[in-house]
């Protein structure tokens, strides 16, 4: 299914990504919501990893910042496991 979803039209650039988190001064937030047409994508920085995922307006913000947490704890395993 992913690989049929135009990407493109979902998710802006990475560029434009990085312009609003500049001008809204999250570059040192964990997680950073942005708004673009009727989506918020929101973006983890959980490194070396970073998540990336559009949601529709209607979706509860807060829920999906609080998914940091388990994106972390998924991150950590799975780092963990490989080494």
């Amino acid at each position: 299914v992913v690989d049929r979803l135009n990407l493109q039209a979902i998710v802006p650039s990475a560029q434009t990504l990085q312009e609003q988190s500049s001008r809204m001064h999250l570059k040192k937030l964990k997680t950073v919501v942005t708004y673009w047409a009727t989506r918020q994508i929101i973006t983890y920085n959980v490194p070396p990893l970073a998540f990336i995922i559009a949601a529709n307006t209607n979706v509860n913000t807060g829920a999906l910042i609080n998914l940091y947490s388990d994106l972390q704890k998924v991150a950590i395993e799975d780092l963990f496991n490989k080494s």
